[in-house]
Formats: C-alpha cells, structure tokens, sequence
C-alpha cells in the first residue's frame, strides 16, 4: 500500500468535507461542525455511507505518530498527541469520522492528513526512518 501525506488545507480543498447535518438534532455544539462522533446516530450514518462509498469515509484518530515518533520524542513531545485524518474507516484510537464529496482515487493508496505545521515534522522523521 502507497502512503500519501498532505496538509490539511490540501485535504479540505481536494475532498471537500460535508458538513455533519445531524448537529442540528443535538444539544451540544461541536467544535468541528464537519466532525461524526464515533458513536450512535452519527456512527449509523457512517456506516451506511461507507457500504455505499467507502471511499468518501476519513478517521480521525490520535497516537497515530507514537510509534513513528520513537524514541525521538524529545525533539517534538506533542507529536505523539497529534491528531491526524486517515483514509478509509478506521477504529483504533478514533476520535470521529469525516465524509467528503470527493472519494479516494486508489484503493491501495492510505493518505494521511496533517496540519500544515505537523506534516514537515512527519516527513523528516519518515526520511530518518528509511
């Protein structure tokens, strides 16, 4: 499998996240109105996408970089606790789920998704890493 990383600029103008329409049914506000909580109502609607679209489905998940991070914690000590988009349904460590308007192109291909000020970090550590 190809791994891709891009920014998350890229990704929001690339993919085009829509925006989670069963906020206006709940309470509570959500930070990210894009944002499907990994759970309930929010979850069914994933899922019922993903039979359908798998590729349209992104997770967000934390941790993701621990153990790319390795022992050069010291260098960056809140990479490990960065959040980072991944293609495709995912759920270990998940936080929530995106759906986009445009799909992955490949289906051997997992793109990773990073803050513009995370994603140089990673691709030092990924080069060290070879």
């Amino acid at each position: 499998m190809r791994i891709k990383r891009i920014s998350y600029p890229e990704w929001e103008k690339t993919y085009i996240p829509v925006q989670n329409h069963l906020l206006a049914s709940k309470s509570e506000s959500s930070s990210n109105p894009n944002l499907f909580e990994p759970q309930g109502e929010d979850l069914a609607y994933v899922h019922q996408i993903y039979e359908v679209e798998d590729g349209r489905i992104w997770t967000l998940v934390r941790n993701y970089l621990s153990e790319l991070q390795g022992s050069q914690s010291e260098d960056s000590p809140t990479l490990a606790n960065e959040l980072v988009i991944l293609s495709g349904y995912h759920e270990h460590d998940r936080v929530g789920y995106f759906i986009t308007t445009q799909g992955v192109e490949a289906a051997n291909v997992l793109i990773e998704v990073y803050t513009q000020e995370v994603l140089p970090q990673v691709e030092r550590l990924v080069r060290e890493e070879a």
